[in-house]
């Protein structure tokens, strides 16, 4: 009899974490970094949007240009970090189409020129996003690439909400 319980409580665990397992943060992030302006110059925005429908908590977000140098064995890239204006959220809202505010969307910001750091094709904007989910406790890391910066660059704002566009 123990034999059966022990099978159940194996079995139902493995559910329960089954389950678990697929509660974690689903964030989508703008393809686009918008280039934007206030009375101290230019700033870069790039722009995440959370959807689930449950909160994401301890976001952190890392951003930094890979430069490109040949060799024989084909490119290697060297890392220089780009400082955020704020690189940790503590939470962020699940999304609802019923949220006027669009908390569950967030922009982060850095003032370091990149039209002028960004000199070549073969270089690339890394724009990383660690998030737990609020219910589950599991994390996930989220990771965007930026490459030919004529394509990613664009001047404007982000649009309101789940759309990642710039206008």
């Amino acid at each position: 009899m123990s034999l059966i319980g022990v099978l159940s409580s194996v079995v139902a665990s493995a559910i329960f974490l089954f389950a678990m397992f697929r509660l974690k943060p689903r964030i989508e992030i703008s393809p686009y970094i918008a280039i934007e302006q206030d009375n101290e110059g230019n700033f870069y925005t790039f722009k995440i949007a959370n959807k689930s429908k449950r909160p994401i908590i301890n976001l952190k977000a890392d951003l930094s240009l890979a430069k490109s140098t040949n060799v024989t064995d084909g490119p290697i890239y060297e890392m220089w970090p780009i400082s955020l204006r704020r690189d940790q959220v503590f939470e962020i809202s699940g999304y609802s189409s019923k949220d006027r505010d669009a908390d569950y969307a967030l922009r982060f910001v850095t003032k370091t020129d990149l039209n002028k750091l960004w000199e070549n094709d073969a270089d690339i904007i890394r724009f990383r996003v660690m998030a737990t989910d609020s219910l589950s406790g599991f994390s996930k890391c989220f990771l965007k690439e930026f490459r030919m910066k004529r394509n990613c660059l664009k001047e404007g704002t982000h649009r309101w909400g789940t759309n990642l566009d710039i206008h």
